[in-house]
């Protein structure tokens, strides 16, 4: 499949699943749920050393992560998922770009952490609604910053469809 940007958020949903599954990452179930979205968190806490400069990778690459991991759960999780709230958010809505980056990716964060909260309770639909939400924040975040998180995504998913870097080659043993 070539990589279109202007592909919608459910076919970009998709596409990243099958990459995923292609590298023989783990489909996020109800079952792992939790580490799933531990793994999100992990991405916008890199984001913040990214932002800060210090981390590995930027800020855009850590958001760009973040939302790969949201769209893999949601496509994989709640097939039913509907991308109308990130799709249709508006400008006035987006955080002032002047916050501190940890105030900016705390919205993100907090609605990853209320789907935990869900799924301890066994609500699934109310886990989605804030998986959901948590995308669109971290899609806020991005317009705040003037980062195009759609090219972001595009570049991150062309570099996980290239061969494992020489950390994750398998080793050989004999």
């Amino acid at each position: 499949m070539t990589i279109a940007v202007s592909m919608s958020l459910q076919q970009w949903a998709e596409y990243v699943s099958r990459v995923a599954a292609e590298k023989g990452w783990q489909a996020t179930t109800w079952e792992n749920f939790v580490q799933k979205m531990a793994f999100a968190i992990g991405e916008l806490d890199e984001g913040v050393d990214g932002g800060l400069g210090v981390g590995k990778d930027p800020l855009e690459v850590e958001l760009a992560d973040t939302a790969i991991r949201l769209l893999e759960a949601l496509h994989n999780l709640f097939p039913n998922w509907s991308p109308g709230r990130v799709e249709s958010r508006h400008p006035s809505q987006t955080p002032s770009r002047f916050q501190s980056i940890e105030q900016l990716l705390w919205k993100p964060l907090s609605k990853i952490s209320k789907a935990i909260d869900c799924w301890r309770k066994g609500d699934r639909k109310d886990a989605q609604i804030c998986v959901e939400l948590a995308l669109l924040e971290v899609f806020r975040v991005a317009d705040a910053l003037g980062i195009d998180l759609m090219q972001e995504i595009a570049k991150k998913t062309h570099v996980n469809e290239g061969p494992p870097p020489p950390h994750r080659l398998p080793r050989h043993v004999g």
